[in-house]
């Protein structure tokens, strides 16, 4: 009997070792666990940053003002000149009248014609197809004549100066709907 006993304690004993091994360790983890998702996380971000910049681009065109027409800009500043013309001399008539003839050519032609002298804006409008040989010329007697009353303060009859108002005005109609010429590539 004592043999039995032993034995039994014995498979008991096994049995509790059994049960008391040592864990197993933990498995590697990869460094494409912490990798994975973070690749994911910024492709998510870039995604809503673009998105984001489109909206507000969108939002931004949509709330913007209409683009300047030039064309409508001189009239309504010639009308006003118009109106101040009694007020005038001769004088501060051509000057602002050159002033909104200038700023119509920049506007509707795209050319620095208020930041150039008349020498340098009519040496640019000779080199491309802009104004033809007849307006290059009216354009020339106009802008000389404007800076002669201005700077040398010559007078200017006032039959000049309505014949200038009179070309300013049909010049701007015949080309407020004409699509500018292209520039020569020469």
């Amino acid at each position: 009997m004592a043999d039995e006993t032993t034995e039994a304690t014995t498979v008991e004993e096994i049995g509790l070792i059994d049960d008391l091994a040592p864990a197993t360790p933990p498995a590697e983890v990869s460094a494409w666990w912490f990798i994975g998702p973070a690749i994911v996380v910024i492709a998510l971000a870039a995604i809503i940053w673009q998105m984001r910049a489109r909206i507000r681009a969108k939002i931004e065109q949509l709330t913007a003002p209409p683009p300047p027409n030039p064309a409508k800009d001189a009239r309504e500043a010639l009308a006003e000149l118009r109106a101040a013309m009694s007020e005038l001399t001769m004088r501060e008539f051509i000057d602002r009248l050159s002033k909104i003839f200038r700023a119509y050519l920049e506007g509707r032609f795209t050319i620095r014609a208020t930041s150039q002298t008349t020498r340098e804006f009519l040496k640019a409008a000779t080199k491309g197809s802009r104004f033809n040989e007849e307006t290059r010329e009216k354009i020339r007697e106009f802008l000389e004549t404007s800076d002669r009353a201005k700077f040398a303060h010559q007078t200017v009859p006032e039959e000049t100066g309505n014949a200038f108002l009179a070309f300013v005005e049909s010049y701007i109609e015949a080309t407020e709907k004409s699509p500018p010429a292209k520039e020569d590539s020469r």
